[in-house]
């Protein structure tokens, strides 16, 4: 018995012996994988480390620092979503980890979830109300929500809080800035960005949120000069040349534009689809003013493929499809654009260019003083909705009006020069029409000094010119519309009226021929090609009448001569009688 005894008793001191060397082993192999992958995440093998993190999670799932390790090494791989599920755990088993709430925070807001990302903001206040790092997420989260004066309260906690965290205090000036600029307090945006800056000048984003300012102002060349310091800190930086190609869009360098977007396609690495829809976005904008229409909607169906809630991306398709003349699909495409941002002034100035083109003039008059209403700072918004209204009231021959709304548009000076291009066409049209000629021709080599290949300017060059009776210029305005555009009716049109001013009434029928098989419900061109061939009817009769008198004269004239024949042998007969009569 005693035996016995003796050997449960070894043995259960056997089995707890065992039992401790497979825990300290099993405890030994957890910390040996964390401490592993807390090394390699310090070399920055992000990836690597998260292969001996799961191993250490495979042996204990319950131990939260080791989940949030591996979210931060998910998020420094951009694998955001991945990274909020590892907070997600932290959070659960121990609530009390602040830095899983601000992890989760920032990757919530670079996956533009700002609702949320609010939300992860106030659990982690409550926990922990002085925390200036969740005030400052908290309010860059609001920005983008639009709520401003929100986001300024909560921003100037952060910056209470932050007190010497010069890189807390950097974001918390910067995303201050946009706020004040946001609510109208410009100058003191601009200052807060200063600020920024003076704390780190080597930094790119104040600068980068201070060009950004600078394009919503309108300052292009001031934004273009604060991107490219952008690119100098750091030349890797995407979004630099991203936002520097929307600024040249707007200035009309289209050759440029294209450099920086294949410059940020190159540099985007990670393959990010919100980047390459805007460097699409860009880039189809560019093939525009370029005139390379098929590449323009080719870039824009891409940037729609890559984010169907990009609204530039429809707004750039509508405007290939109206150079294209397809106004229906133009105006579905813009309003896909303001269903998916209905604040977008830009949307509703270009549904009323498309609008225009249909007839529907009340209706592109309405969609005109939408964009105004929506966006009254923006020149180049409010630019191209006058430019659109003077465009309806050349349509409806009110060219009063349309001088009134096309100097509107002139005089706000935008820089975009498809804008200034609208404005000035509708400009000489209405001048032309109310027999301004001299006028209208300036405000035709204005559009040409524009865009040398479009045809309208062409076109309406030569229209001023028959009117000044300088018909030889005339015809090479006309013709160099149809070298551009082949298939312009307006362009033949004023070729037939030069041709036919200029005497060659024969090749004048020809071009307004070719103009109402272009348009046939052309009314002045059929108007023109009747009168032509009523001359050239009147003609023929003047000539057959001519014909008839020339003949009668003709006749006439040979009469005389036999009666005059026959009355001198008459006489000379007589003459004769009588010499006989003497000589009896």
């Amino acid at each position: 018995m005693k035996n016995t005894k003796k050997i449960i008793i070894f043995s259960s001191l056997m089995a707890l012996y065992f039992w401790i060397m497979s825990f300290t082993a099993f405890a030994a192999s957890f910390i040996d994988y964390y401490e592993k992958g807390n090394s390699l995440f310090d070399s920055g093998k992000y990836k690597e480390a998260i292969s001996y993190y799961e191993k250490s999670i495979n042996l204990n799932k319950n131990i939260p620092e080791v989940h949030y390790n591996k979210a931060l090494a998910l998020f420094n791989l951009n694998k955001l979503s991945d990274s909020i599920k590892e907070c997600d755990i932290v959070i659960k088993q121990n609530p009390k980890i602040i830095n899983s709430y601000i992890l989760k925070a920032i990757a919530l807001n670079n996956l533009d979830k700002f609702s949320e990302a609010n939300s992860t903001c106030d659990k982690g206040i409550k926990i922990n109300p002085n925390i200036s790092q969740l005030y400052i997420s908290k309010g860059y989260a609001l920005n983008n929500l639009k709520r401003y004066q929100e986001a300024l309260k909560i921003l100037d906690k952060g910056i209470k809080l932050a007190k010497n965290d010069k890189e807390l205090l950097y974001s918390a000036y910067i995303y201050k800035g946009i706020a004040l600029f946001k609510t109208g307090e410009r100058d003191e945006g601009l200052n807060s960005l200063d600020k920024a800056i003076k704390m780190n000048p080597k930094a790119r984003d104040a600068y980068q949120a201070k060009g950004t300012i600078y394009s919503d102002m309108n300052n292009y060349e001031e934004a273009i000069k604060l991107f490219d310091k952008v690119i100098e800190l750091d030349p890797k930086y995407t979004l630099a040349y991203v936002n520097k190609a929307a600024s040249l869009v707007v200035l009309g360098n289209f050759e440029e534009v294209i450099e920086n977007c294949d410059k940020a396609y190159s540099l985007n690495t990670a393959n990010l689809d919100d980047i390459n829809s805007i460097i699409y976005v860009n880039k189809s904008a560019a093939y525009l003013g370029l005139g390379q229409l098929d590449k323009a909607m080719e870039s824009a169906e891409k940037a729609i493929e890559l984010d169907p809630k990009d609204s530039m991306a429809y707004i750039n398709k509508a405007s290939a499809l109206y150079e294209f003349e397809k106004f229906d699909e133009a105006l579905e495409a813009v309003n896909k654009a303001i269903e998916l941002n209905p604040y977008s002034g830009l949307a509703y100035a270009n549904k009323g260019c498309a609008l225009t083109k249909l007839n529907e003039y009340n209706d592109a008059l309405k969609a005109c003083d939408k964009a105004i209403e929506l966006e009254p700072q923006n020149n180049e918004v409010m630019a191209l909705a006058y430019a659109n209204k003077g465009l309806v009231y050349v349509n409806i021959s009110d060219n009063e009006k349309s001088l009134e709304f096309s100097n509107k548009a002139i005089d706000l000076k935008p820089k975009n020069k498809r804008t200034l291009l609208i404005a000035y066409i509708n400009k000489s049209s209405a001048l032309g029409s109310d027999g301004k000629f001299k006028e209208a021709l300036e405000a035709s080599n204005e559009a040409i000094k524009l865009s040398p290949k479009k045809c309208e300017p062409y076109a309406n060059k030569g229209l001023a010119l028959i009117g000044l009776e300088n018909y030889e210029e005339a015809l090479e305005a006309g013709k160099k519309a149809i070298e551009i555009k082949p298939d312009f009716y307006l362009g033949y049109y004023v070729k037939g009226v030069a041709l036919d001013k200029t005497d060659n009434s024969k090749d004048a029928i020809a071009a307004l021929d070719k103009a109402l098989q272009l348009k046939p419900d052309f009314k002045k061109a059929e108007l023109k090609k009747n009168e032509i061939l009523s001359k050239i009817a009147m003609k023929k009769f003047m000539i057959f009448l001519l014909a008839i008198v020339i003949l009668g004269l003709i006749i006439l004239g040979l009469v005389i001569v036999i009666v005059k024949h026959k009355r001198k042998k008459n006489l000379s007969m007589n003459v004769n009688e009588l010499y006989r009569d003497i000589s009896r």
